[in-house]
């Protein structure tokens, strides 16, 4: 798979995390992690919020929780390995790292070489736009909203393609945007992993 920023250094996933281990012992040995939830405000609170933090957690020997509010600020990057973005609603997502400038200092670490995990919204905000979310996900975008997304690779990575109804609306979107846009359809148990501008569909 071609289009990736050179030596950006990802690894997008679905919901399965089997892949983790191996990427951070090789991108970001210090296992020191910001986790971004954001994409899951909309139900914070909920127990599968706790239980896949625990997941990663369980490869880090630090992992801060940051909501991307006014008190936190983006120079927190400077200090850690990698950034983890998680899953929950792409355009409240990608509309929270728009207007806190999140979006800008990530891109920028990350094309500095800062490693970057994203789980399903995570991994979506990671390509260049969220215009086939439209047809796909469950959400809506606000009015307005810009869909250009961080173009830290040019896949975009649709997850849950094994849950109900998944298949037939990423092919509609695969109809819609696929001659444009390099569209990979990703199951629970497979992650697209990144490294230094090669692209690689592997187990998770």
């Amino acid at each position: 798979m071609a289009g990736v920023v050179p030596m950006a250094n990802l690894l997008l996933t679905s919901r399965g995390l089997h892949a983790l281990p191996t990427f951070v012992e090789r991108h970001a040995p210090g296992r020191r992690a910001l986790h971004i939830p954001t994409a899951a405000e909309p139900y914070r609170g909920a127990r599968i919020l706790d239980e896949i933090r625990a997941e990663f957690a369980a490869s880090m020997s630090e992992m801060t929780d940051v909501w991307m509010t006014e008190d936190d600020d983006p120079a927190m990057l400077d200090d850690v390995d990698l950034v983890i973005m998680g899953g929950g609603d792409p355009f409240h997502l990608l509309d929270r790292l728009r207007t806190t400038g999140w979006g800008d200092a990530i891109t920028s670490a990350v094309r500095a070489g800062l490693a970057y995990v994203g789980m399903s919204a995570g991994s979506l905000v990671a390509g260049p736009t969220l215009e086939p979310c439209t047809v796909t996900s469950p959400h809506a975008p606000r009015p307005g909203l810009d869909l250009t997304a961080l173009n830290l690779v040019e896949v975009v990575a649709l997850p849950h393609h094994d849950q109900p109804g998944r298949a037939e609306r990423h092919s509609e979107a695969l109809a819609r945007f696929g001659g444009d846009l390099n569209i990979v359809a990703l199951s629970d148990d497979q992650a697209l992993v990144v490294v230094d501008g090669v692209a690689d569909l592997v187990p998770s």
